[in-house]
């Protein structure tokens, strides 16, 4: 509890790499036990050969538009370019299952800011592997979207009258606060000129996502006034994009965040509800690639008995030939 409060006074500038890391390694030390010391560097090492080619050019495509004003990022030979790319490849070796998502750069690249490859590395891990569930960044982003189910919950509890206009002007929030959550903040919130970024990763690094849901609906309070003052979809859809990007009062974003939105829901209330809309957006999801398996097997059957038609069609002429 003292470090907890702590960390959400904020980290010393000349700390936060040593806390960043002792933070990550705590919640990944069994699996660094199990895979070795220099598990990273041989994953590195297979690169050349591995069958990761399917996420390279995507990868590619990304590192450039990670931190472009970044001097460490600004070339595509700099070494936090390299360092990102092997990163991310790496990543795509040890868990096939995830590969690589985007949003992923952004992550890599704000550990990147702060440590070495190898702990960037361990920081990806721990973030798709024990900070967030296995399934938050798979093909159909299925554990993310189930936080957003989650957050427009939270809304609706804590800030009803929000939520409610939202509604009534048919404006669905997960299309501005998914990308927040992925990215856990990352180009959304003000950087250089306030801290208030790696006030959230330093929250988020501490206590895990639930902090995510905290800083979004303290967003959002912060700006309801305006909101509610907007009544067409256009306007109020380009306030919620902007008034995450001029949250420049960090320590009233944490007021409101950990004070003001008291009592906020319980860490196993928040699970139960993910656990929930875990399990319906599954059956969602195989109920559609059930329906596609039988479209295309409907699909083959007709194109099977055309063929046969027409096989028919030529014997037929054929033989009368």
């Amino acid at each position: 509890p003292t470090l907890k409060q702590l960390v959400r006074g904020g980290i010393p500038d000349q700390y936060r790499k040593q806390i960043w890391r002792q933070l990550v390694y705590s919640r990944v030390q069994d699996i660094i036990t199990e895979k070795g010391p220099h598990y990273y560097r041989n994953l590195c090492n297979m690169l050349p050969d591995s069958p990761v080619t399917r996420y390279r050019k995507q990868i590619s495509l990304d590192l450039m538009r990670t931190m472009p004003s970044n001097v460490k990022f600004a070339t595509s030979g700099s070494r936090g370019i390299m360092d990102l790319q092997d990163v991310l490849l790496a990543f795509c070796i040890h868990s096939p299952d995830i590969g690589y998502c985007q949003g992923m750069n952004f992550i890599v690249g704000m550990a990147l800011l702060f440590m070495d490859a190898h702990d960037a590395f361990w920081t990806l891990v721990a973030v798709t592997e024990r900070y967030f569930t296995s399934n938050y960044f798979d093909h159909n982003l299925v554990g993310a979207q189930a936080d957003q189910q989650v957050l427009k919950d939270i809304v609706a509890e804590k800030l009803s009258t929000t939520s409610k206009h939202l509604d009534a002007i048919d404006i669905e929030i997960s299309t501005v606060t998914l990308n927040w959550f992925l990215a856990i903040y990352f180009d959304a919130v003000p950087f250089m000129v306030s801290n208030t970024l790696l006030r959230i990763w330093d929250c988020f690094l501490m206590e895990g996502p639930k902090v995510l849901f905290r800083f979004c609906l303290a967003i959002l309070k912060m700006n309801e006034r305006e909101i509610l003052m907007k009544n067409d979809t256009i306007s109020v859809m380009r306030h919620l994009k902007s008034c995450a990007k001029i949250t420049y009062d960090i320590e009233g974003l944490i007021k409101i965040a950990f004070e003001d939105l008291r009592p906020f829901p319980h860490r196993q209330a928040i699970k139960s509800k993910q656990a929930f809309y875990l399990t319906s957006l599954k059956e969602k999801y195989k109920r559609r690639e059930l329906q596609k398996m039988a479209f295309a097997e409907r699909e083959q059957m007709v194109s099977l008995n055309a063929q046969l038609k027409m096989g028919s069609i030529i014997f037929i002429y054929d033989f009368y030939e």
